[in-house]
C-alpha cells in the first residue's frame, strides 16, 4: 500500500506524525534499541497508542474495570497528545543514532566539521518535518467560507414572524443552533459536550418507550416516541420534522418547505455533504405549557433526584398538577395554589423577570 503520509484515526482524532518521523522511529526500534531509554518509551508509545482505541482495547476495559479516575476520560483518544510527544523523542533517538552511524569516527575530520554538518542536516531534516506536517495540517484546519453557510432559509424567516420564547424541538440538519442563534430560538436539543445531570435524565424520560433522544440533536424521534405531557412541560411549542411526519392528535401542521443543505461547495470542490434540498414540516405543540406558571401541589422526589429512578418519577408526572420536589417544604394544612399562568415582564441573556 502506496501512502505518502501516516496518520491513524481513532476516536475522532487524527494521530500524524509524517513519513520522516515514522522512518526516524523506525531507525531507533532497529539501531537504537539498546540505547536507555528507548525501550521504555516504545513500551509507551504501544501502550497509549494501544489504550487510545477505547473498548474497543482490551488493555482499556482491563483499565475501566480496575482503575480509579479512568471513567473520568472524557475522551480515552486525548491520550494520543502523549503519543505524539513520545514519537517526537524517539524521532529524535533514531535522527541521532542514524548520524553517529553514517558519520562514524574517521569519516569527517575534525569535531568543529562534525558539529557543523550535524546542524546543517538537522536544519534539513526540521524543515521537512515541518514542511510536511504544515502541509497536512492545511489540509485538515480548512475552513468553510462564510458564504457557502446556509443563510435566510424559510425556517429562519418563519420564526423571524413568529416570535417566542417558548422552546422548539429541531434537529441540527433542518435548522442547526448557529440558525437558532441568529434567530433568537431557544431549541430544546443542541450540541453540548458537558450536560447537566438534570438535564439528561429529564432527555432519558423524555422519550420512555426505549427509543432515545440524542442529545445533540442530530436524530430526531418520531412525535409517537415523545412523553406529551414532559413536552409540554419544556415549553416546546414548535417542532421542526421531515415532511414524512404525520399530523397527530396535539400537533397542527402549520408550515412546509425545502431548506438547501447546510453547507453549500463550490461545484469545482469534492465533497461528501449533501447537495439536495432537505423538505420539512413545522407542527405547533397545541397544549403546550406557559414557560412561567404557578402551582402548588409538590410530589415529593426523595433521593431519587441523583439516580436513574427519576426518569421514571418524571413518566408518571402530570405536569399540570403537580411539581417535583426532593423535599415538600410547604405546611400540609396550608393553601395550595391551583394551576395559573406567571406573567413573564421581560425576558433577557442575563435577566428573566416574572
Amino acid at each position: 500500500m502506496k501512502a505518502k503520509r501516516r496518520h491513524l484515526a481513532v476516536g475522532g482524532f487524527c494521530f500524524h506524525f509524517g513519513v520522516v518521523p515514522a522512518l526516524l522511529v523506525l531507525l531507533a526500534m532497529l539501531i537504537a534499541r539498546e540505547r536507555p531509554g528507548t525501550q521504555r518509551l516504545l513500551w509507551m508509545l504501544a501502550v497509549t497508542v494501544f489504550f487510545a482505541f477505547g473498548a474497543r482495547s482490551p488493555l482499556f476495559r482491563l483499565c475501566h474495570a480496575w482503575l480509579p479516575g479512568i471513567a473520568s476520560f472524557r475522551s480515552r483518544a486525548r491520550v494520543l497528545y502523549l503519543s505524539s510527544m513520545i514519537v517526537a523523542a524517539l524521532a529524535a533517538i533514531g535522527w541521532d543514532s542514524l548520524w553517529s552511524r553514517f558519520v562514524g569516527d574517521g569519516l569527517v575530520v575534525g569535531r568543529s566539521t562534525r558539529d557543523r554538518g550535524f546542524k546543517w542536516a538537522s536544519c534539513v531534516i526540521f524543515a521537512v518535518i515541518a514542511c510536511e506536517l504544515g502541509t497536512f495540517s492545511a489540509r485538515v484546519f480548512a475552513t468553510i467560507p462564510r458564504s457557502a453557510w446556509r443563510h435566510d432559509s424559510s425556517i429562519s424567516q418563519f420564526f423571524r414572524e413568529h416570535r417566542t420564547i417558548d422552546r422548539v424541538l429541531s434537529g441540527m440538519g433542518l435548522y442547526d443552533d448557529r440558525e437558532a442563534h441568529q434567530d433568537g430560538v431557544q431549541k430544546l436539543l443542541g450540541y453540548e459536550p458537558f450536560m447537566f445531570l438534570c438535564y439528561a435524565l429529564f432527555l432519558d424520560a423524555l422519550t420512555p418507550e426505549g427509543s432515545k433522544l440524542d442529545p445533540g440533536g442530530f436524530q430526531l424521534p418520531s412525535f409517537r416516541d415523545l412523553h406529551k405531557p414532559l413536552v409540554d412541560l419544556a415549553g416546546v411549542r414548535y417542532a421542526i420534522m421531515p415532511v414524512e411526519q404525520r399530523e397527530i392528535a396535539g400537533w397542527r401542521r402549520v408550515a412546509t418547505g425545502s431548506v438547501p443543505a447546510e453547507i453549500t461547495q463550490p461545484q469545482s470542490e469534492p465533497s461528501h455533504l449533501p447537495s439536495k434540498p432537505w423538505d420539512y414540516a413545522i407542527f405547533e405543540n397545541q397544549s403546550v405549557l406557559p414557560r412561567a406558571f404557578v402551582i402548588g401541589q409538590v410530589t415529593e422526589s426523595g433521593n431519587a433526584t441523583q439516580g436513574s429512578k427519576l426518569p421514571r418519577l418524571l413518566e408518571q408526572l402530570n405536569p399540570r398538577e403537580t411539581l417535583l420536589l426532593q423535599r415538600d417544604i410547604w405546611p400540609s394544612d396550608s393553601a395550595r395554589a391551583s394551576f395559573a399562568t406567571a406573567t413573564i415582564e421581560s425576558y433577557a441573556d442575563n435577566e428573566v423577570r416574572i
